[in-house]
């Protein structure tokens, strides 16, 4: 999904994108507010994290001593997880969409930038970046990262799951997602495949990639719920995912998968 190049992570109507051309954002009527808990996923999401969080004694409301929401589109997701952030970093490719965000005023900094570019603090391949923002959050632990609604649209997971495993905080660091899925069907024509790209230009990840991705990187998962709600429609019909919450307490490369 598209706008001048910009990648989008707000809340819309897929059947007026694809009427009006797929994702160009700018051209369409954003879903009513505030969004009909069916699809809020960032409260979802943050239901789940307190009841991981929960399990740890001494963790106050306000427990994370900074947070970043990557991919935070008009900032519906900083909202959910304001509370619990001293800090807060809201991270978006698109300047519109960052200016919606500010608005908002849940963020105490924001940033115009592509995911990985702002994550990493080497370019990829050893080629000089030129993005004035890059490696912004680079060089700064955080003990809260989440991503709503925002890996539809990338297709490889590996690097995002290794850049955020750099910058989260050892001591039981918290990353947590949304995800659309591929079914497991025993005639998967292409099994080994980890990801496909839907005909609403969003991206679907299997089960075994996203555990897999956990594992190389260290992470220990929480939480990996299926939605009991639809993330959205498409073509009148529900689209189901998954919330993840994993915790980064196991050394990369070990086989500690913990599914609830």
């Amino acid at each position: 999904m598209f706008d001048r190049g910009l990648a989008f992570s707000e809340a819309f109507e897929v059947s007026e994108v694809e009427k009006q051309g797929r994702g160009l954002f700018s051209r369409v009527m954003p879903k009513c507010t505030p969004a009909s808990p069916r699809h809020d996923i960032p409260s979802m999401l943050r239901q789940l994290v307190d009841d991981v969080t929960a399990n740890d004694t001494g963790r106050e409301e306000v427990w994370a001593k900074r947070g970043a929401d990557i991919g935070c589109g008009g900032g519906c997701s900083g909202l959910s997880f304001r509370s619990c952030c001293e800090r807060l970093i809201g991270v978006d490719l698109s300047p519109e969409m960052v200016d919606k965000a500010r608005n908002r005023g849940c963020y105490d900094e924001l940033v115009v930038g592509n995911i990985e570019c702002v994550l990493r603090k080497h370019p990829k391949f050893g080629k000089r970046c030129k993005n004035a923002t890059h490696g912004a959050l680079a060089y700064t632990t955080f003990n809260l990262v989440f991503a709503c609604n925002v890996f539809i649209y990338i297709k490889d997971l590996m690097n995002v799951f290794s850049d955020i495993r750099e910058i989260l905080d050892s001591n039981n660091g918290v990353f947590a997602f949304s995800a659309e899925m591929l079914d497991a069907k025993d005639n998967d024509p292409e099994p080994e495949q980890p990801y496909a790209l839907q005909r609403c230009a969003r991206y679907a990840h299997k089960r075994w990639y996203i555990e897999e991705c956990a594992r190389q990187w260290g992470f220990a998962t929480k939480k990996f719920q299926p939605t009991a709600t639809p993330l959205r429609q498409h073509d009148g019909m529900d689209v189901y995912g998954v919330l993840v919450v994993l915790v980064g307490e196991i050394e990369p490369g070990s086989s500690e998968i913990t599914t609830r």
